[in-house]
């Protein structure tokens, strides 16, 4: 994930106006960027990763596999919750589409499987203490060691 945070031009613009500062007025913004505007003030880095206020700043490169991976358990348009804990823009709409374009949904009516559970490695600002949080995409934010 750091590597293509690193490698995505957007974010590491993003990181480096977080770091140095936004300009007084949004036509100053890169276009790359200019969706964070008004977040601009929530936007936090840990690790070398970026948050939209407490979701994941995907990096466009992984959106492809993280809709994948999201989906796997085909739950729904409803149930599959990657955009309460990840951001990118558009996650919603790219959600629907993903879920309304699956053969095997279309085929098999729906299961009670349970969404997958994603590992993220989080800073936590307040200790410098690394964890690890576990994010199940149906519940809340577990904290695992």
């Amino acid at each position: 994930m750091e590597i293509a945070i690193t490698e995505d031009d957007c974010l590491v613009m993003l990181q480096q106006l977080t770091t140095s500062g936004w300009p007084s007025d949004r036509r100053g913004v890169p276009e790359g960027v200019c969706h964070h505007w008004n977040g601009r003030d929530q936007l936090p880095e840990a690790e070398g990763l970026m948050f939209h206020g407490e979701k994941l700043i995907v990096p466009a490169s992984l959106l492809k596999e993280m809709l994948i991976l999201v989906h796997e358990s085909h739950q729904g348009i409803e149930k599959t919750k990657a955009y309460e804990v990840m951001y990118w823009p558009g996650v919603a709409r790219d959600i629907v589409v993903t879920v309304t374009r699956c053969n095997k949904c279309a085929e098999w009516p729906r299961s009670n499987q349970k969404e997958p559970v994603i590992f993220i490695k989080f800073l936590l600002a307040r200790g410098k203490n690394s964890e690890k949080i576990c994010l199940n995409l149906t519940d809340k934010i577990t904290y695992v060691s």
